[in-house]
């Protein structure tokens, strides 16, 4: 069974995340977390009665409700076990019981010192199924009080209650009245309706929303919480109750993509750019894909061919096409760029949209988006990038680093042979993690180089184009083993020029692994990138690199300078001998008065504050 991340988070959620409880749960059935909960609480009462033979499983089921309603009623939700005494002391033989159900641990336990020992549960979703429990008995027998019906930070233990078997349908009433968001988290729970009581409650939520003070300022918070319960909830009802709320906020859209609404997944996409950082969008996307993919196929098709579409719809649709990289849809958005007047203002989203679903057919499709990028201007306008630089350097490019257009690689790499797109597209690939696009890149690198060779230019692009990389691996986002391989061929590739295997070099080692020592440390010593390699193995903290830097540190004092920033990295005797000489020298060079420098001084402090602190 494929479960979507969203649907997993879900059943995560309504387990407290706890590992045995998830565990249990079995995946092959429709997820019903309460049931996982129910079911363990009572394999641990059994357990219990086993071992003690002095009362029955559901004696102890009774002393947890007793003491679930005990804490209800004094609102305590980590009572201290003498309060919990104090508010059972008729009781003698649930007092005992829950001696014993404290002292096993699996369901409740005592926390503290002895003196100030408190209830704890294994997770708060345990103990809200016992509060559930509890305030169903009160429902059956019209003893709950109407302050806690109406606590909103009950209502979903309330709207669980509300499931159990013989609640009366009169209930119903009072939980519209006091506490309407019961009323939604009971929906959450049975989703689709099986039961009178079920077909109450959804009764019961209509009728809050017909009524015009719901929608009134003094409810604005109680509304958002109740389209929240329905953006967690899947069911053919969700999209017409969301439709009945005035207004939209982002949780709203979310309710209605989970439940295969268009409508919601285009303002999703509205909201953040492609090449914007947002899980929730994603995780909406890939939820919407492995549920509703062909159906979401079927209905963007004749949107997106007609004329006249709405603006935002049309970028909106665009968006999602390129999340939902299908081939089988370019052509639609071939008829969209055909008849869209206003496509050179979205331009970036035909770009993601061809690109991601481009196919094998990417120069049709992508040909005549890249001819009108060409021909946007190329001059700056007060030192702002031009337009057609500005197109794809930011969200577009951001887009592609996060999801590689793998069919539409080669045919940038072709298009970038002419200049007019060879810079935009360059700096767009940086990046990107596809071994075609990274050595586009370090070729495109190593061409600069070579051009500014023996002059005084300098390209700051390629001085920090790597830092791309290092960035990602920052951010838990490493460059692929695939890529990296192609960059270490590069650059061991004797054949290649000096330019290219620095480039290379660099972007390799920008990523970090566990088997980059035994590269580096075979690279000769009379290669052009020994130095490069000896960096690179001090920065990974290769003890066996010391005996390479000892002899850099030997240098004139201005090389020293730069080999002395690794020292702390390996430090050892000898490292520290080679600082009492390197005193020595500056006590032998310098003489004692007030502003005298050694090009050393600086990096020297740094390494002595790095290896005190």
């Amino acid at each position: 069974m494929r479960l979507s991340d969203l649907v997993c988070d879900s059943i995560s959620e309504a387990l407290g995340h706890d590992p045995l409880l998830i565990a249990l749960h079995e995946p092959n059935h429709q997820p019903q977390a309460e049931r996982v909960i129910e079911e363990f609480i009572n394999s641990s009462v059994a357990r219990l009665a086993i071992e003690h033979a002095e009362y029955t499983a559901g004696d102890y089921r009774t002393a947890l409700r007793s003491m679930a309603a005990a804490m209800l009623s004094h609102r305590a939700l980590s009572p201290s076990w003498p309060a919990v005494k104090s508010w059972l002391t008729n009781e003698n033989d649930v007092t005992g019981m829950l001696r014993h159900l404290v002292h096993h641990g699996e369901i409740v336990r005592l926390s503290g010192a002895a003196t100030v020992e408190h209830l704890i549960f294994r997770h708060d979703r345990i103990r809200d199924a016992l509060f559930s429990e509890a305030i169903a008995v009160g429902m059956r027998t019209d003893e709950l009080e109407n302050n806690l019906l109406a606590e909103p930070y009950f209502a979903e233990v309330i709207g669980a209650a509300l499931l159990d078997d013989g609640i009366p349908a009169t209930v119903i009433d009072r939980v519209l009245a006091s506490n309407p968001l019961a009323l939604f988290c009971a929906f959450r729970t049975f989703r689709e309706p099986l039961k009178p009581i079920h077909h109450a409650i959804l009764g019961a939520i209509d009728l809050w929303l017909s009524d015009p003070e719901t929608h009134g300022p003094q409810n604005s918070h109680l509304r958002w919480e109740a389209l929240a319960e329905l953006s967690r909830t899947e069911s053919s009802r969700v999209v017409a109750i969301v439709r009945k709320f005035q207004e939209m906020p982002a949780i709203a859209w979310e309710a209605l993509f989970r439940n295969g609404d268009l409508t919601g997944g285009i303002n999703i996409c509205l909201a953040a750019e492609p090449g914007v950082g947002a899980i929730w969008r994603d995780r909406q996307i890939e939820h919407a894909k492995l549920r509703f993919d062909s159906n979401l196929r079927s209905v963007i098709d004749p949107l997106l061919r007609q004329d006249g579409l709405d603006e935002k719809v049309r970028v909106g649709l665009l968006r999602m096409v390129g999340y939902l990289a299908d081939p089988r849809l370019a052509e639609v958005i071939e008829a969209s760029w055909n008849i869209d007047a206003a496509r050179g203002a979205h331009l970036g989203d035909y770009l993601w949209a061809f690109a991601q679903c481009c196919g094998n057919d990417s120069e049709r499709f992508l040909g005549p988006v890249c001819d009108v990028w060409a021909a946007l201007p190329s001059e700056q306008n007060d030192n702002m990038p031009s337009p057609r630089d500005d197109l794809a350097a930011h969200s577009l490019k951001w887009a592609f680093s996060k999801d590689v257009p793998e069919s539409a690689i080669t045919y940038f790499i072709k298009r970038a042979n002419s200049d007019d797109l060879r810079w935009p597209i360059t700096y767009m690939l940086n990046g990107v993690d596809h071994p075609d696009a990274v050595e586009f890149v370090v070729r495109e690198l190593a061409e600069i180089s070579r051009r500014l060779e023996g002059t005084e230019g300098f390209s700051p692009f390629v001085s920090i184009a790597a830092d791309e990389w290092q960035r990602r691996q920052e951010g838990e986002r490493s460059m692929s083993p695939k890529s990296r391989d192609r960059l270490l061929g590069l650059w061991q590739n004797q054949a290649n020029d000096k330019h290219i295997r620095r480039n290379a070099f660099r972007f390799w080692a920008a990523t970090e692994d566990s088997r980059d020592l035994e590269i580096l440390q075979s690279v000769d010593a009379s290669d052009l990138l020994a130095d490069s390699a000896l960096q690179e193995r001090l920065r990974r903290r290769d003890s066996k690199a010391t005996s390479g830097l000892l002899l850099k540190l030997k240098d004139a004092a201005e090389r020293r300078a730069f080999w002395w920033h690794f020292a702390h990295l390996v430090w050892s005797a000898d490292l520290a001998r080679a600082l009492q000489e390197e005193f020595d020298a500056r006590e032998a060079s310098i003489a004692r008065t007030w502003g005298a420098s050694f090009p050393t001084d600086s990096v020297i402090y740094q390494t002595i504050t790095l290896l005190s602190g």
